[in-house]
Parts: C-alpha cells; structure tokens; sequence
C-alpha cells in the first residue's frame, strides 16, 4: 500500500486528494455544527483543504538544499490548527469582553484594536524577559484551567 502519489497519476493526486481533505473536514464540521459547537462545517472543509494543499505543495516542492522542508511545512500546519484550537477555546469563554484595555486573546488582536481606536499601537512586542499569564475565570471568580504563565527567554539558535 503506497501514498497517493504512487497509487494515483500525477494529475490526479492534487484533486482526489483535495476531495478527500473537503469530505473529511466535512464530516468533521457536520458532527461539530450538529453539536452547535464553534467551528462548523464550513470552517472545517477550510481548515482540511488548507492543510491538504500546503502538505501537498510541499510534497511537490521539497527537494535539496533551498527548497522546502516537508517536515518544517507539516509542523507549521499542525501549528496553525492548534492556534485556530486555542482560539476556539478562548473564544467560548469570557475573553471578548466590552472593556478593550483587558481580555484581548493575543498581542496582536490588542495591536490592531489599539490601531484602530488611537490610529497607531500602544503596546510594544513582546521582548527577552517579558513574562505572560494566560488565566481564565469562571463566572465565580474561580481559575478554570490554572495559569499559563511564560517568561519570553532568549532561544539557543543552531
């Protein structure tokens, strides 16, 4: 049993792939609108089919040095859902909030809002020895998940 680019001819791989990620994500959507959950059926073909055609795409371009790293592109993928996951999670709690000086869910959701309401951003980028605190409360007072709390460290590059 091989992948789709040794069982399929080479201009068949990119729609029959493209087909499966649309069938996929819409099962998954279906179950998730079904569930009234955010992210429904359409959001999930988007999700699917975006990481079909940059996973193939890197298939296609990946080769020596210069080119694309296949495994660099599947990691950013995995990357981007688990943004798109978290801000699901955050978004189904009491983060959009009426006060816009707290409850921005990322730095740069508070930049653009600043952007928008004084025509340029007050707040800075993060930087070395920052420290960030993601907490969320119930309607009690009471923490839901603990703290998620970081310090910005300087990375060791190779």
């Amino acid at each position: 049993m091989g992948d789709a680019h040794s069982l399929l001819a080479p201009e068949l791989v990119g729609p029959v792939v493209s087909l499966v990620a649309i069938l996929c994500g819409g099962l998954t959507g279906f179950e998730r609108q079904r569930a009234a959950k955010p992210a429904g059926f359409r959001t999930m073909i988007l999700i699917c089919l975006g990481s079909a055609i940059f996973t193939q795409a890197s298939i296609l371009l990946g080769g020596g040095p210069g080119h694309a790293d296949r495994a660099r592109v599947a990691a950013q993928v995995v990357t981007g859902i688990g943004f798109l996951g978290a801000g699901a999670i955050i978004g189904s709690g009491t983060v959009s909030n009426y006060d816009r000086s707290r409850g921005s869910a990322c730095l740069a959701e508070r930049r653009t809002l600043e952007t928008i309401e004084h025509g340029a951003p007050r707040t800075s980028f993060l930087k070395f020895g920052d420290r960030v605190r993601i907490e969320m409360f119930d309607a009690a007072g009471a923490s839901i998940f603990g703290a998620i709390d970081q310090r910005v460290t300087h990375a060791m590059m190779r």
